[in-house]
């Protein structure tokens, strides 16, 4: 489908694509680089990403909750309203969000894994985040996507720069 969002039907399977990106919420658990987690405490960062560690992370002040279960409410920050945490898991497989929230705020330092493998089947979700495991975990269930980051110095970044500006002139 591209860039495109919809669904095909492929050898009696149900494929999505929301906005270009595939599985969105399944299948596999997906890595997510740029979250760190120490006893439950929220730490992101958008580039140069190192695991174990809040040097250079912004904290974002959101503590997970000290419980799993299905998300029936999420945590707001204005400052990071794109992080879907869960704030309260007292809900079901079918209301209201129908994703499962993991964690371990007892642990020091663990990572971030999104979507769920498909084995979990009505737990797994959009919003199924697994905030349970040490950096160093390592399985054939767990994924990751590859993006293309230009750096400043990168030809192509200061080339778009370039023609953003000239547009902007015009």
């Amino acid at each position: 489908l591209g860039n495109k969002s919809g669904a095909i039907t492929k050898s009696g399977v149900q494929l999505v694509t929301y906005r270009g990106e595939e599985n969105f919420w399944g299948n596999i658990w997906t890595w997510v680089d740029g979250i760190n987690i120490n006893y439950g405490k929220i730490f992101i960062k958008d580039h140069d990403f190192a695991d174990d560690t809040a040097t250079g992370y912004t904290d974002t002040g959101i503590t997970c909750i000290n419980a799993n279960g299905y998300v029936s409410a999420f945590i707001y920050d204005e400052d990071f309203d794109w992080l879907f945490i869960a704030g309260e898991v007292v809900g079901s497989d079918a209301l209201p969000v129908s994703d499962y929230f993991w964690q371990n705020v007892a642990q020091a330092w663990t990572v971030a894994e999104l979507g769920a493998g498909w084995a979990h089947a009505s737990s797994a979700g959009a919003f199924c985040w697994y905030l349970n495991d040490v950096s160093s975990y390592r399985h054939r269930h767990i994924g990751g996507r590859l993006v293309y980051v230009p750096t400043r110095n990168a030809e192509d970044y200061q080339t778009n720069i370039n023609a953003w500006e000239e547009q902007l002139a015009a």
